[in-house]
């Protein structure tokens, strides 16, 4: 054999290799896409949505819980309620002795009277100067002074009307009147007994009541969307409610918001715990449809059987919990394999 066959015999051979290794790798490679296209198992999203009934811990509280307490200094010569009694807004609580404030109010219409007189005089005396001075009988010095009289005069009826009105205040907060329609709690004070502004007399409640509940942020769009919202107490009894807001404080997802509800039928009894129910009008993902990409939670779709498979990103969701998600009804949801199409939507070498 000549050397030059031998060559080409050679070169024949090279090639040959390098196509069976080229050849072999796209093999592999396909086959190694098909093992986990086949590795992964997709449902259809209405075969696997969970119905998203929530719930959450919550207590029912009063509107208002206020302690009244006198405006005023004085001895209190009547109280009229006791514990467990219900008052309308505007009843009298408590009256305290009006005497001293009614000398004070009577001294200060005393007042505000002569300092009218002395304006009226003030006035007319300056009507004269002015007549005078146009007659060229008073000089500009007695006209200024006249004026300066005038003033001085009202100043003195402005500082005894603003004496007036604050004996008139003084002498109304000796009765203690109710700001709503509530139930007396306790009674912090008795008859006789000298109060200080500020002191506590009894605790009025409001009748009327919410629910409060710690949820979850990312459950607080459904819970404000869903069309039905009740508490149920402890003996299990059912009362509706209906959104009121959430507390706007800014939280991570899992963490918890505040939320305020309010019955739209007979209330629950305030200081009662129970739970507060709700069916979000979102589905809820299975938890073991969701998997991680690159460090987000999310999970796999695709429209149908043939088209390529996506991840939707869901930042809201918690590994290992449910979580309500929009997804179109027909799409399919892989729940199993998902490392599969994770490495499949990896950079390759």
């Amino acid at each position: 054999m000549s050397l030059s066959n031998t060559r080409q015999s050679v070169r024949g051979l090279a090639v040959g290799f390098v196509w069976l290794i080229v050849s072999s790798s796209i093999a592999l490679t396909f086959a190694e896409e098909n093992i986990h296209q086949e590795l992964t198992e997709w449902l259809p999203w209405s075969a696997i949505a969970l119905p998203a009934t929530q719930r959450a811990s919550a207590k029912v509280e009063a509107l208002e819980d206020l302690v009244l307490a006198a405006d005023v200094s004085g001895r209190i010569e009547t109280l009229p309620v006791r514990i467990g009694d219900r008052v309308r807004a505007g009843k009298a609580i408590a009256m305290l002795e009006r005497t001293p404030y009614e000398h004070a109010r009577a001294e200060a219409q005393a007042q505000l009277a002569a300092a009218q007189t002395r304006l009226r005089q003030a006035s007319r005396q300056f009507s004269q100067a002015e007549r005078l001075r146009s007659q060229n009988l008073a000089s500009e010095e007695a006209l200024a002074s006249a004026r300066d009289a005038v003033h001085l005069a009202e100043r003195e009826v402005e500082r005894a009307q603003a004496l007036l009105a604050s004996a008139i205040w003084r002498l109304e907060r000796t009765t203690v009147r109710a700001p709503f329609d509530g139930v007396i709690q306790e009674r912090l004070a008795t008859v006789g007994q000298w109060l200080s502004p500020g002191q506590g007399i009894v605790r009025l409640r409001s009748e009327q009541a919410e629910v409060l509940a710690d949820v979850p942020r990312q459950w607080i769009e459904g819970l404000r969307a869903a069309s039905e919202v009740f508490y149920q107490s402890l003996d299990g009894k059912r009362y509706p409610l209906r959104w009121q807001e959430a507390a706007p404080t800014q939280v991570k997802a899992g963490e918890l918001v505040p939320v305020r509800l309010a019955f739209t039928a007979t209330p629950a009894p305030v200081g009662s715990v129970g739970i507060l129910h709700w069916q979000d009008p979102k589905p809820l993902l299975p938890p073991q449809a969701l998997t991680t990409l690159r460090g987000e939670l999310g999970v796999w779709t695709r429209d149908d059987p043939t088209s390529p498979p996506r991840f939707v990103p869901l930042p809201h969701a918690q590994a290992g919990r449910a979580v309500a998600v929009s997804l179109p009804e027909k799409a399919l949801v892989a729940i199993r394999g998902q490392g599969a199409l994770a490495w499949q939507a990896s950079p390759k070498p």
